[in-house]
């Protein structure tokens, strides 16, 4: 899994909102739709929506699980550990005519009510437009690197995975 520090919970957490966290991808969906700061983005991609699905259920497992780390060094004694503060994880869906790939982010010791598996910063759809085509909708607040690594793999792009440290840009 890989690692990266504490500003980006803090990150993590402006980017949930105002008001009650979305506890499902609709609520998410709508709250990106209804808020200044959200995102939706449409396009087409010249893939089948299977091809898509399939490079979704690849590339998300490999390269938006980590966990969010702080490393702390003692004031007196040797060494140093390292607290995780939150884990990354997606979730990619696929039924019918419809794919989807959810990234969530579940903060340890959040006292804030949030889905189990944490607080969905991207929301992706790919739906058929066609026999070769795919209409592919990305909704964020944050998680600018992670929709750009979702429009490349769209495209069927299998680029590197985006930067962990850049996860919560705007």
């Amino acid at each position: 899994m890989k690692r990266i520090h504490l500003f980006t919970i803090v990150a993590a957490v402006a980017l949930a909102g105002c008001g009650s966290n979305p506890m499902t991808p609709e609520e998410y969906r709508d709250a990106i739709r209804k808020h200044s700061l959200g995102k939706v983005e449409t396009f087409e991609v010249k893939r089948s929506l299977s091809e898509v699905a399939r490079t979704f259920q690849k590339k998300a497992p490999e390269c938006l699980n980590f966990k969010l780390t702080s490393t702390q060094t003692p004031t007196i004694g040797f060494g140093s550990s390292t607290r995780v503060y939150a884990i990354a994880k997606p979730t990619v869906l696929v039924s019918g005519n419809k794919a989807e790939l959810h990234f969530q982010v579940k903060s340890i010791g959040n006292m804030a009510p949030e889905p189990p598996d944490g607080n969905y910063i991207v929301v992706a759809d790919a739906r058929a437009a066609g026999k070769d085509r795919t209409r592919v909708e990305i909704y964020r607040g944050g998680g600018a690197v992670v929709a750009e690594a979702i429009r490349a793999w769209a495209n069927g792009d299998e680029r590197g995975c985006p930067d962990p440290m850049r996860t919560f840009d705007r």
